[in-house]
């Protein structure tokens, strides 16, 4: 994966890490992550041209189980538009169920980011607010995101 130097696509504290991964094609990026439960190479891009789509997904591991053994992640996205517009994503609920320790979760929550020909071209910052519930730990990240001609 290729990524734009400075960008903030990766956070953690403690055992609690997430990272942003915005993809070109959804659908081949959870048969990849399915075919292998991590797979070393992800479809994945820094710059889409305007009348296409991209998908930003998160991967992430350490989220804390509740008295009951599942966890309660949530996710908040966003765009950050060349003007400075914050455009809301919507959130939606990352994971749900028990952890798997010394893994990686492809998260259940996605946003998808369309283009039309009329939409500005320049620099987009793709945002994720990622909160585990339980634990109350809360991460912010981010990833550049280039529309093109």
């Amino acid at each position: 994966m290729t990524r734009p130097p400075h960008d903030d696509y990766v956070r953690n504290v403690e055992h609690f890490g997430v990272q942003l991964v915005l993809t070109p094609d959804e659908a081949q990026f959870v048969r990849a992550w399915s075919a292998s439960g991590a797979p070393s190479s992800l479809p994945a891009t820094a710059s889409v041209r305007r009348g296409s789509s991209v998908t930003a997904m998160l991967v992430f591991q350490g989220c804390t189980p509740d008295v009951s053994g599942k966890c309660d992640v949530v996710a908040n996205f966003s765009l950050l538009a060349p003007d400075g517009t914050l455009i809301p994503g919507g959130t939606g609920l990352l994971w749900s169920d028990e952890p798997m320790p010394g893994r990686l979760h492809l998260g259940n929550a996605s946003m998808g980011v369309s283009f039309d020909v009329n939409d500005p071209v320049g620099q987009y910052k793709v945002i994720a607010t990622v909160k585990d519930k339980v634990s109350g730990k809360k991460l912010s990240l981010g990833s550049a995101l280039k529309v093109l001609e």
